[in-house]
């Protein structure tokens, strides 16, 4: 969770090219570095026919109520913390970004699109 809020942070707080290759750079690695790291750790490469997708889908519910409670936890903390006073603050700055990448009619979807390969 570091890496990609350093990420984050980098690439919002600066219009620099920098903090765009640097964010590229950690999405990048966080896409690429299991794969590298299963080749690496199992000395040989994934093969998807290899993996037990029954097993796969039984750890969706468990995986889906987790995910609730971390969504639960977020929005309290944003609720009920200075953390949201925080957030808010930088609204219009997220907006701005968003609308510069011509996505705020579609940010939902968009966002769905980003966070289901990182999960």
């Amino acid at each position: 969770m570091l890496l990609p809020f350093l990420g984050a942070l980098v690439y919002f707080n600066s219009a620099s090219v920098f903090a765009t290759i640097f964010y590229t750079a950690v999405k990048l690695f966080m896409l690429l570095f299991p794969l590298a790291a299963v080749g690496w750790l199992e000395k040989r490469p994934l093969r998807l026919r290899e993996i037990d997708w029954r097993a796969q889908l039984r750890g969706l519910p468990l995986g889906a109520l987790t995910g609730l409670g971390i969504a639960a936890a977020i929005l309290g903390a944003f609720a009920f913390t200075p953390l949201g006073g925080h957030v808010l603050q930088y609204a219009a700055a997220m907006r701005q970004r968003v609308e510069g990448f011509g996505v705020l009619r579609w940010y939902v979807p968009f966002s769905i699109f980003l966070a289901l390969p990182h999960a």
